[in-house]
């Protein structure tokens, strides 16, 4: 299961599939979609996912040849479950970044604690009782 889930959680791979859910996409079309990836990174994640069954790859006899990418059933299928985790990260976000924002300012004023800057305005020897009971409180 694990090696399943690891190829579609990739950086690139659930971005591309979802590319490709209004239709078929040629290479240069698929690169347009994703700018930050490379040329190399692009046709490795595109060989992994033809490789595993969500997209197939169809090349057109032409001059120079025209190939283009498509889904599969099964790439469907998973984009159809993914849509359950994109409306739970989107119903979600605002509490993830509070969450994020709440341990960022815990985590600033622990160090500031340990380092002993002068914003914390306690002794060395508190920091260190306040450090040793919150490390107590989180494990």
């Amino acid at each position: 299961m694990r090696d399943v889930l690891s190829r579609v959680s990739g950086k690139w791979s659930t971005l591309l599939l979802l590319a490709l859910l209004d239709g078929p996409l040629r290479f240069s079309e698929l690169k347009r979609c994703a700018p930050d990836i490379s040329q190399r990174m692009l046709t490795k994640s595109l060989t992994e996912l033809r490789r595993d069954g969500y997209i197939t790859r169809t090349v057109y006899p032409t001059q120079p040849p025209q190939v283009e990418y498509a889904l599969t059933a099964a790439g469907t299928s998973f984009l159809q479950a993914w849509q359950n985790v994109v409306v739970w990260a989107k119903e979600n976000q605002a509490h993830v970044h509070a969450s994020r924002s709440r341990f960022d300012c815990e985590e600033k004023r622990l160090i500031d604690m340990m380092t002993g800057t002068p914003a914390a305005g306690i002794s060395r020897g508190a920091r260190w009782r306040s450090f040793l009971r919150y490390s107590a409180l989180t494990r």
